[in-house]
C-alpha cells in the first residue's frame, strides 16, 4: 500500500503469502507484515527504539530483526526474533552485536558480520575489515570463519547449509565468493576488475 511515510526493508514469507517491512508510520521503525496480494498492513513490533527487518525464520513463523537497545554508545546492535503470530517480548539471540543476519534452514545458526569500514570505502586494507562470524543456538558457541584485512560482507547460505556465498574484497575490488564450512576453501565465482 501506498504511504507517505519511510517503507523500506520488504520480504517475503518462505510461502510467498505475506510481506515483511519495516515502516515509519507510527514514529519509529517498526515491522510490519501484509498478504502479498494486497490489505492492510499489520504492526508486529512497538518498541520506541525500532526495528530493521534481516529476514524471515525459515519456518515462517517469525521474523529475525535488529535492534539497538542498551549500549547504543559502542555497538548496540542485537538481533531478535519476532512472532508473526502474537505480540510478545523481543527475544535477543545473544547479548552481542552483529549486522547482516542470515539464518540456516533450520534456524540453528546464524552468519553474521562483524565490524568493518563502510562499503563504499573501496580499497580498504587493515585491521577494521568486516569480519564473518557464526552463532550456533544449540550449543551457545561463536565461530569467526573470515577474517582478512580486506573484510568480507553479506553472508548467505548455500542451500544444503555445508556452505555459503560472501562479497570479499580482494585487491581493492569485491567480488561473489563461496566458502565450505567444513574444509575453509574458498571459490571466486565473480572476476571484476
Amino acid at each position: 500500500p501506498r504511504h507517505t511515510a519511510n517503507d523500506n526493508g520488504p520480504a517475503f514469507s518462505p510461502n510467498g503469502k505475506q510481506i515483511a517491512f519495516t515502516s515509519s508510520r507510527d514514529g519509529e521503525a517498526q515491522a510490519y507484515v501484509m498478504p502479498a496480494s494486497g490489505g492492510e498492513p499489520r504492526q508486529l513490533t512497538h518498541h520506541t527504539e525500532g526495528y530493521s527487518i534481516e529476514e524471515w525464520r525459515p519456518d515462517g513463523k517469525g521474523i529475525l530483526t535488529s535492534i539497538t537497545r542498551d549500549h547504543f554508545w559502542k555497538h548496540g546492535e542485537r538481533f531478535s526474533f519476532v512472532s508473526t503470530a502474537k505480540r510478545g517480548p523481543d527475544k535477543i539471540l545473544f547479548d552481542a552485536y552483529g549486522s547482516d543476519g542470515r539464518l540456516s534452514s533450520d534456524s540453528r545458526r546464524l552468519l553474521f558480520t562483524r565490524e568493518g569500514e563502510r562499503w563504499w570505502r573501496k580499497g580498504y586494507r587493515g585491521s577494521r575489515g568486516s569480519q564473518i562470524w557464526m552463532f550456533d543456538s544449540e550449543d551457545g558457541s561463536f565461530e569467526k570463519l573470515l577474517d582478512n584485512e580486506h573484510g568480507s560482507r553479506w553472508p548467505l547460505w548455500k542451500p544444503h547449509g555445508n556452505a555459503f556465498y560472501f562479497v570479499g574484497q580482494r585487491d581493492g575490488v569485491f567480488n561473489l565468493r563461496e566458502r565450505d564450512l567444513k574444509s575453509g576453501k574458498e571459490r571466486q565465482i565473480t572476476h571484476f576488475k
